[in-house]
């Protein structure tokens, strides 16, 4: 009891202390002379350990100098008198303020200004880097100013977010269109930017995530908070399994007419005659050139040309950028006894063009294939006894989906099919090109491997069905026949078939 009544006498006294102090205001640095109205004996400042100001006294008279940004009691004791002052130390604002113009000079959308005893910052920021800068600048004013600026993008900060990930290879789809696969869709309100679409594969749509993360003014997942910089950033993005399909064509051209190559130009080529030439003169190995059509026009293309060694190998569908990929294999297989393989012993052994490609989408409009062709020739040995030879190759190539990429083969897989004797070889398609009658001895042939890819689209909307009339019809007619009608009927079948009886045909 007796603590609280302490209490209560030491508030009142600090009440009436404040009531009858005399306020002194001063700018820190500055000097300031106070007459006491009596004789100085002693003086004290309250908190004790303060450093904000420095006291020098005289007979009636106080020298206070302003030290440090904050406010005191000084207690002044005379003849049995006692007089209270508390003194304000600020900052030189004026000084402050053309500092701080000066640091923010850029910030043209900002209005600095003194309130009362602070500096006030005021405005909107719409450009990240300008809020970046304005972060970074305020430290040094904590103590004299106080930020009520806000960031809200501009449309040009959000126009530079899109091209960020056009740039990376993502398409948008139009304004007020949904997004079809493979395209993103943004919406912007004023305190939110909302990212949806539908996405080839999780590659990709770690990639927008990961350049999303590049941009400090979105809280992606977050509430945002504007007076910090940040913006909600909300996505709606999902993969979908898509499976890509590479269609495989083998071309065969003889070298005597390859001056023929475009004489008709139909579809477009990405890449001079040059180097299709080099790719059937057998000159490019390693080389590539892309047609601006799909399979059937570029076949047409050749075909129009004088190329008809041409085979449709097939296709190779796989999950897109699955790393098994797929195979097709031209060809066929042969029961022999193979020197070399467990003392020649008879295997099962296949021949033929094995072609593995694996990849997948890049972008939403193009892929990257690896292609590894291997040749798989039978050597004749001995009368009995043959030698498995095989050739590989490997080629990456960039391709626009539903355009055709042309691929220079090996030589090899002509001279081994030559060497081989074998007369299966003229039977077998692709590798009988370089052993048939047919073919000039004074001619030479080179193989082009032709692949163009393509999404597997599945409609599950899309649905066949029956005609209704086709679909009851059968059962509408025999519904009308009484049972007369159905026991003379089923007179037909009587006997050996008369089971028969209980179908209707």
């Amino acid at each position: 009891m007796k603590k609280l009544i302490a209490f209560f006498l030491l508030t009142a006294t600090m009440l009436s202390l404040y009531a009858d102090a005399e306020r002194i205001s001063m700018i820190i640095g500055s000097t300031k002379s106070i007459q006491t109205p009596f004789v100085i004996e002693s003086f004290r400042i309250i908190p004790g350990k303060s450093d904000k100001i420095k006291v020098e006294a005289g007979e009636s008279q106080l020298r206070i100098v302003g030290c440090a940004v904050g406010e005191v009691t000084l207690v002044v004791s005379g003849g049995g008198m006692q007089k209270d002052y508390i003194v304000t130390v600020k900052s030189n604002l004026a000084k402050t303020l053309k500092k701080l113009r000066t640091d923010l000079d850029s910030l043209t959308e900002l209005d600095i200004s003194i309130n009362e005893d602070q500096i006030a910052i005021r405005g909107t920021v719409t450009n990240p880097d300008h809020w970046k800068h304005l972060m970074k600048v305020l430290p040094n004013y904590s103590s004299q100013c106080v930020n009520f600026a806000v960031f809200k993008p501009s449309a040009e900060t959000v126009l530079n977010l899109k091209k960020l990930l056009q740039e990376a290879g993502f398409q948008f789809c139009e304004p007020g269109q949904k997004a079809a696969v493979g395209q993103l869709s943004m919406q912007i309100s004023s305190d939110a930017v909302v990212l949806t679409g539908e996405l080839y594969s999780q590659k990709d749509l770690d990639k927008v995530m990961q350049l999303l993360a590049t941009q400090p003014w979105l809280d992606i997942g977050g509430q945002g908070d504007s007076s910090k910089g940040r913006v909600r950033c909300m996505t709606s993005l999902s993969v979908v399994e898509t499976l890509l399909q590479v269609d495989i064509v083998y071309a065969g051209i003889v070298l005597d007419n390859s001056d023929a190559l475009g004489s008709n130009s139909t579809p477009t080529l990405s890449g001079s005659f040059g180097i299709i030439y080099d790719l059937v003169s057998g000159r490019g190995t390693g080389k590539t050139a892309q047609f601006g059509g799909n399979m059937d026009a570029t076949v047409g293309f050749l075909t129009s040309n004088g190329v008809t060694r041409t085979y449709n190998a097939g296709h190779v569908t796989f999950a897109n950028n699955d790393p098994k990929g797929g195979s097709l294999h031209t060809g066929n297989t042969v029961y022999v006894k193979v020197n070399g393989l467990e003392n020649g012993s008879l295997q099962n052994i296949k021949y033929g063009l094995e072609i593995k490609v694996t990849g997948g989408l890049v972008s939403p409009n193009r892929a990257k294939l690896t292609l590894d062709l291997k040749n798989s020739s039978l050597v004749s040995a001995s009368e009995d006894s043959y030698n498995l030879q095989e050739d590989t190759t490997s080629q990456t190539v960039f391709c626009d989906l539903d355009k055709t990429v042309v691929i220079a083969g090996s030589k090899k897989i002509s001279q081994a099919t030559k060497n081989s004797g074998l007369p299966i070889l003229r039977s077998t398609p692709v590798l009988k090109w370089f052993v048939s009658n047919d073919v000039d001895n004074q001619s030479e042939i080179s193989l082009l491997i032709l692949a163009c890819p393509r999404l597997v689209k599945a409609n599950p909307d899309v649905q066949i069905e029956i005609p209704l009339d086709q679909q009851t019809a059968p059962t509408y007619r025999d519904s009308k026949r009484n049972n007369r009608e159905r026991m003379e009927e089923n007179k037909r079948h009587r006997g050996s078939l008369g089971w028969l009886g209980w179908f209707n045909w």
